[in-house]
This record gives structure tokens, sequence and C-alpha cells, in this order.
């Protein structure tokens, strides 16, 4: 994992391993990790609903899924 990542997920009070299944863990319930094939990404995703905007989710997006879960618990965890 690029250590800009690492210092982002350190930034917003992430203090696990920076492996996958701990990444996911941190993340919660109604986590999905799905393949993009479109755009050969990984996608990292919390429970997808719906509002009056429309449809909204929190994503992350990566080349890996480590990257695309990082990225979700960044997002997650903004402060």
């Amino acid at each position: 994992m690029e250590d800009s990542l690492k210092q982002q997920l350190k930034d917003v009070g992430y203090n696990g391993k920076f492996d996958l299944s701990s990444l996911i863990e941190a993340c919660g319930d109604d986590f999905q990790l799905t393949k993009w094939d479109l755009n050969s990404n990984w996608i990292a995703s919390t429970e997808i609903y719906y509002d009056d905007a429309g449809y909204q989710d929190d994503i992350g997006k990566g080349k890996t899924p480590l990257i695309a879960v990082a990225k979700l618990y960044i997002k997650l965890n903004k402060k």
C-alpha cells in the first residue's frame, strides 16, 4: 500500500494493521466489495440507500481490493 494512503489512514485515526481483512472489519456492517470490470477497479462500499437527492452511497475505488477498502475507511472516518 502506498505511503500516502497509510498516512491518510493514520490521519483519520486508524490504528489497526494495514491488511485487507483488518480494514474490512474496521469498515463495519453492510460492507460490500465488488470488481467493477468496466474500468478494472475494485469498489468497496457501505449499504446503499435512496433519498430525495437520488442514489447515495459511500464508496472507495482502487486498482486493488486493499486500496479500495482503505479509501472507503478514510471516507467513512473523515473528521
